[in-house]
């Protein structure tokens, strides 16, 4: 037991960690920028990096903000401090930012200004403002000062394009001055090219915005603000799998509108599979007719463009998959002539596909055809996944026909395999669709692809790294989703496990630049409308900090930004973020992905 009146270590640490936390803020206010307006983003993060570090894992806030303060009139004090996010309280992080030490005040009737006629950016804004201010609120003319509070956002966007595509520009640039008597420091200003880059911006502004309920305010704190950004991936994706359970309609268009809080881009669907074919194909109506769960369980057309529609209003892209040669037990239901059996099944696993039959016949390939070309009409997107994973050419051998044909032809399974695939991928091509694959694919048909082919990995394989090499290295594009790192239905797999992922590793500059980006596998055995988005989130959000921000540069203040210890605190801020909005986030500190909180507390502190 300590004396009385004796220190101890703890007590000589904290008063250590004072002393040099006033020596250091003291230093940054006698560096700070010319008008003392914006404090660089290195050194206020290098400043709430140290501080961090010395307080609990997974508080949510940092004490040391408040000594990031100058000497100019500040708005008046708040009590309502417990919620004050962590810094920066933008996720995933933005490429460059710079911020100051003030708070700064919104009037309640706060506007959204857009110089525009635009349908789509009308209803952007109004689908932001609702977003940005849940709460309704009120002027405490006593303790506030309208005039030095902000009044608007400008939004400037510069094409008036609203078509979505894999070349999109994201980029945006966001203004947010720290109030004063000026007009010039009361008015936001958000500009981009396109109308999804305003989205992204959007998103930003909205997450730098914090309720004060002692005020009744709406307040952006460590203003000003200048954020410039755009994503390092073009490609960010969350794969979903309605073929192995069936997920409605409304759970999809709940779980874009979350995928939009992340600037994430791309829904992957994967369509059908084994299991079942629940999408209507006009021109081959027995396939959802016999290979569905249920004629409840089915998409018709009308679906299909609800969810392109919203999709593209909030950003996303919706990239189909319908996956061939294996994984298609389901379309042999309605079409058996196409299959040489539904029960050929390769020893190896009891649930492994049966393939359709190789034949370049008309039974085969004009289902193929008219289903390409029900999906085409279906799906804007210029890219068309066509599978060709894990397929059993066991069950080829298996059959007389089929092992005769390939005799007559002088070809292997592998062979028969290979021309599968060709044909697939010239038959896209002719629908004006670029084809992606998976890896397995590669591994069959290698340099005889077309380079117009999208390479996605999946499979480990021992050495990821050299798998990406190989494929990236012989100049063909790249999707990164390797299992079980970011299979979002391995529920041991942690976010950081998740964050730390470096898609580049071991490749060169001109590699790197072929791996358009990655995305998360929710693959849908174990997954329903049930626990699908507590099984997605928070952990893809911190893959979406992966594919969005800019790589670590070595800086002292950029390595504590994405350190481990901050990145928690931001990602458990950005997981109530998504709660509020009505997206069910499991605990950040889960062992176990989409388990319950284990004891009451904040959303902060599971």
């Amino acid at each position: 037991m300590r004396e009385p009146g004796e220190l101890g270590l703890a007590s000589l640490g904290r008063i250590a960690l004072v002393l040099f936390s006033l020596l250091l803020v003291g230093t940054l206010l006698a560096a700070r920028w010319p008008g003392g307006d914006l404090l660089s983003r290195e050194v206020a993060m290098g400043v709430y990096g140290l501080l961090s570090l010395q307080r609990p894992i997974g508080t949510g806030r940092s004490r040391g903000l408040k000594l990031l303060s100058n000497s100019r009139e500040q708005p008046p004090a708040s009590n309502d401090t417990g919620s004050v996010p962590p810094f920066p309280p933008i996720f995933p992080l933005p490429h460059h930012w710079e911020n100051g030490s003030m708070t700064v005040n919104l009037v309640p009737d706060f506007k959204f200004e857009i110089a525009s006629s635009s349908k789509d950016l009308l209803s952007l804004a109004a689908r932001y403002r609702k977003i940005c201010f849940p709460r309704k609120a009120r002027w405490a003319p006593n303790r506030q000062d309208r005039s030095t509070a902000l009044t608007k956002l400008q939004l400037v966007v510069t094409s008036p394009d609203h078509v979505l595509s894999p070349h999109t520009d994201e980029s945006y640039t966001l203004l947010l001055p720290a109030g004063g008597k000026g007009e010039g420091g009361r008015v936001a200003v958000l500009e981009a090219s396109t109308q999804f880059g305003a989205m992204r911006g959007l998103e930003t502004f909205s997450q730098l915005l914090h309720f004060d309920f002692d005020l009744s305010a709406y307040r952006v704190l460590h203003a000003p603000w200048q954020v410039k950004d755009k994503p390092r991936f073009p490609h960010r994706e969350l794969l979903v799998d309605s073929a192995r359970h069936f997920l409605p309609v409304r759970v999809l268009k709940d779980l874009l509108s979350s995928l939009s809080f992340a600037k994430i881009n791309v829904l992957h669907w994967h369509l059908a599979d084994t299991q079942s074919f629940p999408m209507q194909s006009r021109n081959n109506p027995e396939l959802s007719r016999r290979g569905s769960f249920s004629s409840d369980e089915t998409y018709s057309e009308d679906d299909v463009a609800e969810i392109v529609e919203w999709g593209r209003m909030r950003g996303v892209r919706v990239l189909p998959e319908i996956d061939m040669p294996g994984h298609a037990a389901s379309w042999c239901r309605g079409y058996p002539k196409i299959c040489p059996s539904p029960s050929c099944l390769e020893p190896l696993s009891p649930v492994m596909p049966t393939p359709l039959t190789p034949f370049a016949s008309d039974d085969t390939f004009t289902v193929v055809e008219r289903l390409m070309g029900d999906v085409v009409s279906s799906f804007p997107e210029p890219l068309l996944h066509l599978g060709g994973d894990e397929v059993n050419t066991s069950c080829w051998e298996a059959s007389e026909s089929i092992k005769g044909w390939m005799k007559q032809n002088n070809l292997t399974t592998g062979d028969a395999f290979k021309l599968f695939l060709l044909r697939a991928h010239a038959m896209a091509a002719k629908f004006h669709r670029r084809p992606v694959v998976w890896d397995e694919v590669w591994d069959v048909v290698g340099a005889n692809l077309s380079k117009d082919v999208i390479i996605q990995q999946w499979r480990w394989g021992g050495n990821h790294v050299n798998r990406t090499k190989n494929v990236t290295s012989n100049g063909y594009q790249l999707i990164w989703m390797v299992d079980p790192d970011w299979y979002l239905d391995s529920l041991s797999t942690g976010w950081e496990k998740i964050h730390t992922t470096d898609l580049c590793e071991g490749l060169t500059e001109e590699e790197c630049e072929r791996v358009i980006g990655g995305g998360g596998g929710m693959w849908g055995e174990t997954v329903d409308a049930s626990d699908l988005e507590q099984t997605v989130w928070p952990r893809m959000a911190a893959l979406a900090e992966v594919l969005w921000s800019p790589a670590p540069t070595g800086k002292r203040s950029h390595e504590l930004a994405w350190s481990l210890n901050v990145t928690r605190s931001r990602l458990k801020a950005f997981r109530c973020l998504l709660l509020q909005r009505g997206v069910r986030a499991a605990p950040v500190d889960n062992a176990v992905a989409r388990t319950a909180p284990s004891g009451p507390g904040g959303c902060r502190d599971a």
